[in-house]
């Protein structure tokens, strides 16, 4: 079995009851090839299989260059900027002016509610706030609490208060953190507070006794730990959920109002100013003032400037109760932010749907990718173009709105109360919206500007490798151009010696001719007719 055979391939193909088969054969027989073309091919054969990886990268980066460009035209700008219009008129209407007090006042009254249900669930019978926390400090207590006392410095200064213990000590903080260590310390027998100076204190404390099993050899004393562990973490889990409970609405002595417990930002803060990179006395000093006694121009409070504003009308203690009354007005503007980026979203879907079907005429060859309204750097510039409108508008109505209330107040008001009656009026979700959009747009930008050049780099490669191909064409010719030279040549000597060979047998011919003619006048005489009979045959033969 030659070459041919053993690379030959069949395939079928197959249509109702008609069936085609075709057989591919290889151009050339290896067998007979001489060891330069073999490298050849090979080396042929390897440049193909590269040029299809080149070119498949080729497609990809192509298709992501496409979805970083932007392909925007004059309507989905002029739809953008409409859009960016009429959330900002409701943003105007409807949210209108910043009301700390109002979410304040909310948000204590959801707390209250919360602990309410909280203890009645366990089993609090009363209708008092001030009960039901007491209630919930008895079932739930926290290691620590009872032995809790002001912790000194050398010099004598209270470093760590009963007042601010709830944000020193991280078993208080309502993250991952504070629930961490509040598991060690049923382990380690101390509690780890931060004072204000972002220094570390072990304090040793009470640990709660929940029930441990006590192993009489290595091997149960082991399973009895790992039992001990897990008992002990789901009670302090449990505990500390009972506890912060009672703490969000401050002590039963002053329910409703008090030191709370930090919110997440607020515990954050405090976790990242007792690391050693962000450790700073300042810094700490002025978390503990915002959560003790809030933020305002008051004794002890922190001075936020034009930002103090933001706060009036009720008590801005940072804990996790002015926490949620800034996320409830945060709520209220981030709803013309949500219909923006619903309307903007919402056209660009409709308008490439009907621009697909209109090229391709039915849904089943829509390409969705170029519908769907994310991730491609032309919704990306529309929700930029819109965003930014919607707060063009809204700051050009909060300096509006800032300069006239400023005069009601007395004016000509100096910056600071400018500012600050303005910020009540600036919607910081649609603020912080218009940033992101235009830093992903940037980032877009310089993301395509990447994927460029590497595209350039990858065309170079396929440049290079169809280079190559061609000069191993070129000398898989040049080889053929040599063996066409060979058999021109060997086709010459055979000519010559076919000339010579004809020549002789034509003088052979010639030379037998003559001597048939003499034979045959000699036989003439001896036969009679030879001659005609002769003429005969060869004419009639």
């Amino acid at each position: 079995m030659n070459k041919f055979t053993e690379l030959q391939v069949s395939a079928p193909v197959e249509d109702e009851d008609f069936k085609v088969e075709y057989e591919f054969f290889p151009l050339y027989d290896t067998e007979d090839l001489d060891e330069r073309r073999k490298e050849i091919y090979k080396n042929i054969s390897d440049i193909d299989n590269q040029l299809e990886e080149v070119n498949k990268k080729l497609q990809e980066l192509n298709t992501e260059i496409d979805r970083l460009t932007n392909h925007a035209d004059g309507f989905d700008y002029a739809a953008a900027v409409i859009c960016g219009l009429i959330c900002g008129i409701i943003d105007i209407i409807f949210v209108g002016k910043w009301d700390f007090k109002n979410a304040k006042a909310v948000s204590n009254k959801q707390v209250n509610e919360k602990v309410m249900e909280f203890a009645k669930k366990q089993g609090y019978e009363g209708d008092r706030l001030d009960g039901a926390v007491n209630f919930l400090e008895k079932k739930f207590p926290l290691p620590g609490d009872d032995d809790f006392h002001n912790i000194k410095d050398i010099a004598g200064n209270e470093i760590i208060t009963t007042k601010t213990h709830h944000l020193d000590d991280f078993c208080h903080h309502p993250t991952l953190i504070g629930l961490i260590c509040c598991v060690i310390v049923q382990f380690t027998g101390s509690s780890v507070y931060s004072d204000k100076f972002g220094t570390m204190h072990k304090i040793p404390i009470t640990v709660n006794e929940y029930g441990n099993f006590v192993g009489k050899n290595p091997v149960t004393k082991l399973f009895s730990g790992i039992i001990n562990w897990f008992l002990t973490v789901a009670k302090t889990m449990a505990n500390r959920k009972g506890h912060l409970m009672s703490d969000m609405a401050g002590s039963h002595a002053s329910a409703g109002g008090g030191s709370g417990v930090p919110g997440k930002f607020m515990s954050l803060m405090k976790e990242l100013a007792a690391l050693p990179c962000f450790k700073d006395t300042q810094f700490n000093e002025n978390l503990r003032r915002a959560f003790q006694n809030g933020i305002g121009t008051g004794k002890k409070q922190v001075d936020l400037g034009a930002f103090n504003k933001l706060f009036e009308g009720a008590s801005s203690k940072l804990d996790m109760r002015t926490e949620m009354a800034v996320a409830h007005e945060l709520k209220r503007q981030a709803i013309p932010v949500v219909i923006n980026e619903v309307l903007v979203r919402g056209f660009y879907f409709v308008r490439r749907l009907c621009m697909e079907l209109k090229e391709n005429g039915d849904f089943s060859s829509v390409n969705w990718k170029n519908v769907i309204p994310f991730n491609n750097r032309t919704i990306v510039r529309m929700m930029t173009i819109a965003t930014g409108t919607f707060t063009a508008v809204d700051l050009a109505d909060a300096a509006i709105e800032g300069a006239i209330d400023s005069i009601k107040e007395g004016g000509p008001a100096n910056p600071t109360a400018f500012f600050g009656n303005m910020l009540l009026r600036v919607n910081f979700v649609g603020v912080g919206r218009f940033c992101v959009a235009v830093v992903t747009d940037v980032g877009m930008g310089i993301k395509r500007s990447i994927k460029r050049n590497e595209r350039i780099k990858v065309m170079n490669e396929q440049l290079h490798l169809t280079n190559a191909k061609i000069f191993y064409k070129q000398a898989d010719k040049w080889i053929s151009a040599q063996d066409a030279s060979i058999a021109i040549e060997s086709v010459c000597e055979e000519s010559k010696k076919t000339i010579i060979f004809f020549i002789d047998s034509y003088k052979e011919i010639e030379d037998n001719l003559e001597k048939i003619d003499t034979d045959l006048k000699g036989a003439e005489v001896l036969n009679s007719g030879l001659s005609s009979d002769l003429s005969d045959i060869l004419q009639w033969g």
